[in-house]
């Protein structure tokens, strides 16, 4: 799945050697969530229209001398979402692709902090703004997010209208192949096509997760949809829907 609910957030202090900007070795703080690092020195990240730079150079700590690191911040319900850039609607100067060396985003995931981890991150880096002033995820920057961090490029290459490619699916673990298929590619098209705010919402252990297995090495099963009731969602969790604001009402 694309997203990890972030359960603890840790401000570390550690050692950042300063010598290019002639300050030696000073103590600077790293951001450390359920054990990995996302960033050090976050105190220094910069914050610049609902994006953050995460990486920098650690030779001048000058934010323009390292572009890239970079990720968008969303609001999903409650909680705030790192997703990557290029995901995400809007422009930024840096452009979008200059996350993909991230190593969280590189192992297919998108932190998920809820309020307490927000606030944590907030009291280590004053610019980081508060949840509610962040703009809400919408169901196309959730279909290229879902791009961005997918296996094998599965729904497509990054920066393209996202497209499952059904050639790389050898078998779906319940369900006829064909069906659902046409099922998760209908379900994608529309929520790029139709912008609309995202939801998380409970389902109490009623989804059936879509697992396909993919023509990858050693066969990955790839989880990231679900029947519900009558439609076809984006999973969050084996538990949570992620569905569009219209679909959430019904």
């Amino acid at each position: 799945m694309a997203m990890w609910r972030v359960h603890d957030v840790e401000a570390k202090p550690v050692e950042v050697d300063f010598s290019g900007v002639g300050l030696g070795v000073r103590w600077a703080t790293a951001i450390v969530a359920d054990g990995i690092e996302l960033c050090r020195a976050f105190e220094h990240a910069e914050v610049e229209d609902n994006f953050v730079q995460l990486a920098f150079c650690e030779a001048c700590f000058d934010p323009g001398c390292t572009p890239w690191g970079w990720v968008a911040l969303r609001r999903l319900g409650e909680d705030v979402v790192w997703i990557p850039t290029a995901a995400a609607s809007g422009t930024h100067r840096w452009g979008g692709d200059h996350d993909t060396q991230l190593e969280f985003l590189m192992n297919g995931q998108g932190p998920l902090f809820d309020d307490d981890c927000w606030e944590k991150l907030r009291a280590v880096n004053k610019d980081l703004p508060p949840r509610q002033e962040i703009p809400p995820i919408d169901s196309r920057e959730l279909a290229l997010h879902w791009q961005q961090l997918a296996p094998g490029a599965v729904l497509g290459e990054p920066t393209s209208e996202p497209v499952l490619a059904r050639d790389r699916a050898l078998a779906v673990t319940e369900g006829e192949l064909s069906a659902e298929l046409d099922a998760v590619s209908a379900c994608v098209a529309e929520h790029y096509a139709r912008p609309e705010t995202m939801h998380p919402v409970p389902t109490h252990g009623a989804i059936r997760p879509i697992e396909f297995w993919l023509d990858l090495p050693e066969y990955p099963g790839w989880k990231a949809f679900g029947r519900w009731e009558d439609r076809i969602c984006f999973l969050l969790d084996d538990d949570t829907a992620l569905l569009r604001e219209s679909d959430a009402r019904q």
